[in-house]
């Protein structure tokens, strides 16, 4: 493929539209890949006892429920890299918007790698995939 034909496909691409609601969604599962709200934004109700996000956890504990797993979450770039596969899915599925089901099979490429787990993870045999797994359904879809 030549550079321009690239560079055609990649403004294609840009010109997807992304509703707020899905923004807001990329970030909060990326933001609930991290065991702790950090300076980058990460929101300390998600990880309060009753949040949807505790998955067992206690407030003081963030080591319990599915973050025991997790030893370094997805960093802030991780959205971005999100959000860009999330258009080129929705893009090479023939629609001009990015949906829930876009950002749902875009996570686990783009978070795949970027999932540090836990030796309690290896211990449990449970792999990236089952990680992520678990987040999407813990994030609310828009």
């Amino acid at each position: 493929m030549s550079p321009e034909a690239l560079e055609v496909l990649r403004r294609a691409a840009d010109s997807i539209f992304t509703d707020e609601q899905i923004q807001r969604y990329i970030v909060s599962v990326v933001a609930a890949s991290r065991p702790a709200p950090s300076r980058f934004g990460g929101d300390p109700k998600l990880r309060t006892e009753g949040s949807p996000f505790a998955d067992g956890m206690r407030v003081g504990r963030p080591k319990e429920g599915l973050y025991r797993y997790i030893a370094f979450g997805a960093s802030p770039r991780a959205t971005l890299a999100l959000y860009r596969c999330s258009k080129i899915r929705a893009f090479f599925e023939g629609r001009s918007f990015v949906t829930p089901e876009d950002v749902k099979a875009a996570a686990f490429p783009v978070l795949r790698h970027r999932l540090v787990l836990s030796y309690e993870a290896e211990a449990d045999g449970l792999e990236p995939d089952t990680v992520i797994s678990r987040i999407l359904t813990l994030v609310p879809m828009p």
